[in-house]
């Protein structure tokens, strides 16, 4: 059926006029809409649904909903009731069954939190103040103060994690000039979903002290159709146009916020962020990229993120980002023997916005996989939510991304590897008891061993400067974004959906999982 399935709110029916950042413009959601792809189609927003704790109405939207296109009788074999055989052949999730999914969850995606927003009580910047010599940017910046601030345009690649979005426009607004946010109907492995935001734009107020520096991106089917051909055979395909169309858009679209950032593009000293939705650069280092000086062939700088998984409170280890520690301690920037160990590979990058509009077609973007080496922003200066404690989250992120998949299977048109689907064998078992309860979709969420550590297993030093780099609106807004910041760990309780689904605790955690 391609885009325009039954929830993918286009609205090209109902366009509205308003005012974005002094101008008028009229569109189906009064920013940049190019996609003229469907007609209005039935939306995914119940005003009734809220994001909260207690998961009360997730658990009313599962229970009432039709499982039939999700799991057909035949797509997965029961063994024993609840016993399923996770077996290669015997279980498969496609593209079809991820879509069905999608349009279930539509309505929790786009629902406003319960918890109403609460303004951080210190709105100036006390942690890292502004000092254009601070050892901690030696590696980019040359200490001086620039006489004006450089122009900041950073691009947004939306999937279904709406609350990060809301953070890093509420904890950069004040530092980025256009936040680009581009969305398509379709996953990272090609399967048709909904248009989150658009939804959530179309309903919610909560973004209407955005819409003056927010572009909304939503390139049309023509634009798509050669990623979409090549999609079959090519697995990183639609990932390219997420990093491709947007510069497309910035170079040719007749909207103000591009023609602006055309013409600040005029400057070598502009700049351009390229990130996923969920890896941010922190406002503090974005504060001094726009008022210091960037020494000469600095760009493109490396992000460095620290990696979160679950939440704030667990680090996903890795081990290619090791020699950051010597660089970091050689710089005077402090002593973080095991914080490198713990930095996310490919991005968030900062790039020369000339160069990057300068590029037809434009490649520059994809230089945020080929940063190694690069100067970096400095310790902890970015961070990188790979995933939260939100079950809908964690299980649209198993049929959604390419990493991790079996390229064989991609191409047989499957939505997830066989090692994302231990959890749906959990949810079948609940879909066809109709039994969901909070306790047993958190323990849905909870990853007991792998390649993480708790925060507060590290050393002194990273644990202090952690700390210190989480984003203050999201330290204001425990109840808000609580699948990203839980309350503080305990001995006893380790892991976010403890909070999060009032699940049972695992006292027995650290025995089972040793390296944590």
């Amino acid at each position: 059926q391609g885009p325009c399935r039954s929830r993918i709110p286009h609205r090209v029916s109902q366009p509205r006029t308003m005012v974005v950042g002094g101008w008028v413009v009229a569109g189906a959601l009064g920013l940049m809409f190019t996609s003229s792809t469907c007609a209005a189609a039935r939306s995914g927003w119940d005003p009734a649904i809220r994001r909260d704790t207690n998961l009360t109405d997730l658990i009313t939207l599962l229970s009432a909903a039709d499982w039939s296109p999700v799991f057909p009788d035949a797509s997965i074999k029961a063994v024993e009731g609840r016993a399923m055989a996770v077996a290669e052949g015997e279980l498969t999730l496609t593209r079809a069954q991820a879509s069905a999914f999608a349009d279930i969850v539509e309505p929790w995606v786009v629902a406003d939190p319960r918890a109403p927003l609460v303004t951080p009580p210190v709105t100036g910047p006390v942690a890292f103040p502004l000092d254009c010599a601070q050892p901690r940017y030696s590696e980019v910046l040359t200490g001086a103060a620039r006489k004006e601030p450089r122009r900041i345009v950073d691009v947004i690649g939306v999937g279904h994690r709406l609350g990060v979005i809301e953070l890093r426009l509420l904890e950069n607004w004040d530092v980025v000039d256009v936040f680009v946010l581009y969305e398509v109907p379709y996953t990272q492995v090609g399967a048709p979903k909904p248009m989150y935001f658009n939804t959530s734009f179309h309903h919610s107020r909560r973004w209407d002290r955005f819409k003056s520096k927010l572009l909304y991106y939503a390139p049309t089917d023509a634009e798509l159709k050669v990623y979409l051909e090549k999609e079959a055979t090519e697995i990183w395909t639609l990932e390219i146009a997420r990093l491709t169309l947007p510069v497309v858009g910035l170079q040719t679209l007749d909207h103000p916020l591009a023609k602006a950032v055309r013409e600040w593009a005029r400057s070598p000293d502009s700049v351009i962020l390229q990130n996923d939705s969920d890896e941010m650069i922190g406002e503090p280092a974005l504060r001094h990229l726009r008022l210091c000086e960037i020494k000469p062939g600095a760009l493109p700088i490396e992000g460095a993120a620290v990696a979160y998984k679950l939440n704030v409170h667990v680090t996903f280890t890795s081990t290619d980002r090791l020699y950051l520690a010597r660089i970091w301690q050689r710089n005077g920037a402090g002593n973080f023997p095991d914080l490198a160990n713990h930095i996310w590979r490919p991005g968030p990058a900062v790039q020369s916005l000339q160069s990057t509009l300068a590029t037809k077609p434009p490649v520059a973007p994809l230089l945020r996989y080929k940063l190694r080496g690069r100067p970096t922003l400095g310790p902890a200066a970015s961070l990188h939510m790979s995933d939260d404690a939100d079950v809908v989250s964690s299980l649209l992120k198993s049929t959604a991304v390419v990493e991790g998949m079996f390229q064989s299977k991609l191409k047989a048109g499957a939505a997830a590897s066989l090692q994302d689907l231990s959890h749906w064998v959990t949810l079948f078992a609940m879909a066809r008891a109709k039994r969901f309860d909070s306790a047993n979709l958190g323990a849905m969420t909870r990853e007991l061993c792998g390649p993480f550590r708790l925060v507060d297993t590290l050393s002194a030093p990273t644990q202090a400067i952690l700390r210190l780099s989480l984003p203050r609106w999201l330290v204001a807004n425990p109840a808000r974004y609580p699948e990203m910041l839980p309350p503080p760990m305990t001995p006893t309780c380790h892991w976010g959906n403890c909070y999060w689904y009032g699940g049972s605790v695992d006292a027995n955690l650290h025995s089972k999982c040793p390296q944590l």
